[in-house]
């Protein structure tokens, strides 16, 4: 007898890791034996809808075309309401629309491969992922530290424990993180690290239609403070007092909280003719600048891992990382690290990158041999064994823990 997945899915492009973690679960459920598996997803975004396009055995459901999700649609248009109380409550509409029509499929597993879950009435299995716990520890930023965020985020987290019998994390830290702050036992937590996916693995690189350097370094984020932008500019005029050529390519939306304050950097430091901010780039182009940059350099203050130091890795470009929370697990001796607040130190790792040809052969070298064990085809292995663990009658009756 096949196994039905639910899975229902709401995050979109600009959610950026959390969007590229749903497309790798996707892609693998997509690789599950026909003849064993009946994948059905729900959805919010049209972007879904393409995607699935590429999976014809998979059977899609727009839920935002309900009735109700557009009655509040056009509510919140006429009252200009848009903001963050009304963006839950469409996002709450739409959940109780999936989740009538999941209890309607009576699957054995559902699956919400980003933070969130539904209130299934314990009918099945229910399987989400809880990437990160940044609101607790690092909550000195707005973005996910403003009161309003904070409450949401513990409410949701609240509900993934309640409501699931197994959850996701990036790492065996993402899993002390959970263990520490939840009620969930130690062997529903299931450690899924990151990967790649396929769709990024099989783009053509395509030059940018910029002016850019021949060396350069590059950061793939988008501007939030927690990204720290602003002193990766710090470190670099630190180099470019003894690299006039050093450079930085920059990828990411401009429209965060922390883009102003590396403008502010760019212009104090006078670092415009170092600097080039490229705003959001197609698939073709962000593989290109991996291929062709110096070093990824990720100053970020957020983990527990990122994919972005996965990306790279896959496209021979040597990383540069924070040397913060599980970071060290995830790239292991494939990148070489630093303290995020401090420039100086930043500006000594960048410097040995710019410098040092043969440090930069063996971190590219380690990065294809890490790649081995954090591949799309490893990914898709561990969570088809996660997937068969929790199914298996022997584990007791469905929704119990």
């Amino acid at each position: 007898m096949k196994v039905t997945i639910a899975v229902y899915v709401v995050v979109s492009p600009e959610w950026g890791g959390s969007y590229s973690y749903a497309v790798n679960v996707l892609e693998a459920l997509a690789r599950f034996p026909e003849d064993k598996f009946v994948v059905e997803v729900w959805y919010m975004e049209d972007c879904w809808k393409g995607f699935l396009k590429s999976y014809p055995h998979i059977k899609g459901h727009a839920v935002k075309r309900g009735f109700e999700f557009l009655l509040h649609r056009v509510a919140a248009k006429a009252a200009n309401t848009l903001g963050f109380r009304r963006t839950r409550e469409l996002q709450r509409t739409a959940q109780s629309i999936a989740e009538r029509q999941i209890k309607q499929l009576s699957p054995v597993l559902c699956i919400c491969p980003q933070h969130g879950s539904l209130n299934l009435g314990g009918q099945c299995f229910q399987l989400s992922a809880v990437h990160d716990l940044m609101h607790i520890y690092e909550p000195e930023f707005s973005e996910v530290g403003a009161p309003a965020i904070i409450a949401a985020r513990n409410e949701a987290l609240h509900e993934v424990v309640r409501n699931c019998t197994d959850i996701l994390v990036d790492s065996s830290v993402g899993a002390q993180h959970m263990a520490e702050h939840t009620s969930m036992a130690a062997q529903h937590l299931r450690v899924l690290p990151y990967t790649v996916s396929r769709a990024m693995l099989a783009a053509t690189p395509r030059k940018p239609p910029h002016a850019l350097p021949e060396k350069f370094f590059f950061y793939p984020a988008q501007f939030w403070e927690h990204k720290n932008h602003a002193n990766l500019i710090k470190a670099l005029a630190l180099l470019t007092s003894r690299h006039e050529d050093a450079h930085c390519v920059f990828v990411g939306t401009t429209d965060k909280n922390g883009y102003e304050k590396t403008m502010r950097e760019i212009g104090a430091l006078h670092m415009e003719d170092h600097v080039t901010i490229l705003d959001f780039v197609p698939l073709e182009e962000l593989v290109w600048l991996y291929r062709h940059a110096r070093a990824l350099i990720m100053p970020t203050f957020f983990g527990p891992t990122n994919i972005p130091p996965l990306e790279a890795m896959s496209f021979g470009c040597p990383v540069a990382i924070s040397a913060i929370y599980g970071m060290p697990e995830q790239c292991s001796d494939a990148a070489l690290y630093f303290d995020p607040r401090s420039p100086a130190d930043m500006a000594e790792v960048m410097e040995r990158l710019w410098t040092d040809d043969d440090l930069r052969r063996d971190l590219i070298r380690n990065g294809i041999e890490r790649m081995k064990s954090l591949g799309h085809e490893a990914f898709e292995k561990r969570l088809l064994s996660l997937i068969c663990s929790i199914v298996n009658p022997g584990n007791g009756e469905h929704g119990g823990r």
